[in-house]
């Protein structure tokens, strides 16, 4: 009887953990379709993340893709959320969802410590490190510089066509020294 409940239980622990190993790799082979399905989501792809009327409106316009067209828009945002206080930059963002999208896509420019510090102390020499950074950023991703300011121009009167005549008032007044 001994032997007997000996064998048995010896049989019933090989069965769980046969169970258990077979769980196991159930779960490694599922947490690698995971990981796998989430490294295919990760890579970028050949359409930007964020494609919408209004990037296929500057891209069409002014020649460009739309990587470059939105990046040109964010570069616009970007130095416009300088020139205006958060609140009226959030009704702009209100009115445009995607702002955040467009600033981050805007390539990065480094200023010299002296425009930094300058853009700090007066309008006229945030003014300048505006310029200076559109000037910059617009070469940077290989659009001619005379493209600014009929880019903003169409910016300000996608929004007012859209309906946000607020919104566009409160861009322009950001990029007035344009």
């Amino acid at each position: 009887m001994k032997l007997s409940t000996l064998v048995m239980s010896s049989a019933l622990v090989f069965a769980s953990h046969s169970a258990v190993a077979g769980l196991s790799d159930l779960t490694k082979s599922l947490e690698n379709q995971a990981k796998s399905v989430a490294k295919d989501v990760a890579q970028p792809t050949a359409q930007p993340a964020m494609t919408s009327g209004l990037i296929d409106m500057a891209a069409s316009q002014f020649g460009l893709s739309p990587e470059i067209a939105q990046a040109g828009l964010g570069s616009l945002l970007k130095v416009a959320q300088d020139h205006v206080s958060k609140e009226n930059f959030s009704m702009i963002s209100s009115a445009l969802p995607d702002t955040k999208q467009y600033i981050q896509s805007a390539p990065s420019i480094k200023m010299s410590g002296l425009s930094a510090m300058f853009g700090k102390s007066s309008d006229e020499a945030q003014t300048a490190a505006s310029l200076g950074y559109l000037d910059k950023a617009f070469k940077k991703l290989g659009i001619p510089k005379e493209t600014i300011l009929p880019m903003a121009e169409m910016l300000t009167g996608y929004l007012e066509q859209s309906g946000y005549g607020q919104a566009s008032s409160l861009l322009k007044q950001g990029l007035n020294f344009l």
